[in-house]
């Protein structure tokens, strides 16, 4: 999937549902399980991050959070670290 359209379906993720509602189907994305985290992934990502989550800090007085995470694992789609 070109990066624009992969970029514009991700945005739909951000809608407001349930936890039991999956995001990737809305979007129309496909999924791959993940190595070490629970979660799935986005398979068709150019670069995906496997992250546990470091510190949750709630910013401000409105619906703002600060996420600080750490990277257990990197995904990197075979080819893109040679490109010039």
């Amino acid at each position: 999937m070109r990066t624009r359209k992969l970029a514009e379906a991700m945005v739909s993720t951000g809608s407001d549902v349930g936890p039991n509602v999956d995001e990737f189907s809305i979007a129309g994305l496909a999924s791959v399980k993940s190595d070490v985290v629970r979660p799935e992934r986005l398979r068709d990502g150019a670069i995906a991050y496997e992250c546990r989550v470091y510190r949750h800090i709630e910013v401000g007085t409105g619906p703002t959070d600060l996420f600080l995470l750490e990277a257990l694992v990197a995904h990197i789609q075979d080819g893109l670290l040679g490109r010039q």
